[in-house]
């Protein structure tokens, strides 16, 4: 029973003794070279990657080998009490009051200011569906939750408004993607979520733990699969595509 940080020498050894080099292994599983590369290289990848043992057992798996891999110790955490709070003096209270009038005014001030930029760079109606959609985005979608919202130059870049996904993890989530052409990795624990925009297309080479995440594509929430790894997802303006078909409609 190998511990994690000593099965990346046995499975490249394994490999090695097949005659298989990375890019054939890659081919085989759909994980990534470089991915395959830092599991049978790098000790410290396999500690600190939360998907590292998932994809582990599968090339344990592709190999044929009869190995159990020896689990973690977890540690053991010590809460400290919470202290209670301090009762608040008068000079306290008058104070709190202060700051919430001064909240009040930067808050008037802030979203006059956003309705002059606004009428600046658009038309009065393109205006008021930005503000429908800045009030009602983090609500529509996940009431519990907030979302980065990219701003409005960002949105309408020359002229041509941008696409967008929003992305909700149930649990921990990892992402190879590559937007408009772009490799990034993206990690969301669970609870989290992450407004993903684009101009052509984004492809999603890697999904781990995809039956926990959950997407929202024009205003409709949709579940990716009930696998738990799921490759070469594609999503453009016309809807999200597994296996050729479009899910969202």
């Amino acid at each position: 029973m190998p511990a994690l940080h000593e099965i990346g020498k046995i499975l490249k050894e394994e490999r090695e003794k097949r005659g298989l080099s990375l890019k054939e292994v890659h081919k085989r599983t759909k994980i990534s070279v470089e991915t395959l590369k830092n599991i049978e290289e790098d000790p410290e990848y396999i500690k600190e990657e939360p998907y590292a043992k998932f994809l582990i057992k599968q090339l344990i798996k592709e190999y044929g080998l009869d190995i159990k891999l020896d689990e973690p110790k977890r540690e053991t955490v010590i809460e400290t009490p919470e202290r209670k709070p301090e009762k608040i003096n008068k000079t306290a209270a008058a104070v709190i009051v202060s700051l919430f009038h001064i909240f009040r005014i930067a808050f008037v001030v802030g979203v006059f200011t956003s309705l002059v930029y606004l009428s600046q760079t658009t038309t009065a109606s393109n205006v008021k569906d930005r503000l429908i959609e800045l009030i009602s985005l983090p609500s529509k979608h996940f009431s519990n939750q907030p979302i980065e919202i990219v701003s409005f130059k960002e949105v309408h870049k020359d002229g041509k408004k941008i696409d967008d996904i929003v992305l909700r993890a149930n649990s921990d989530i990892w992402l190879t993607a590559y937007i408009d052409g772009k490799e990034t990795i993206i990690k969301l624990k669970k609870g989290e979520t992450k407004k993903i925009t684009f101009c052509n297309k984004i492809r999603f080479e890697t999904i781990g733990n995809a039956n926990k995440l959950e997407v929202v594509f024009n205003n409709k929430k949709v579940k990716l699969s009930h696998k738990k790894v799921l490759h070469n997802v594609f999503v453009d303006s016309e809807g999200i595509f597994i296996n050729g078909y479009n899910i969202v409609e």
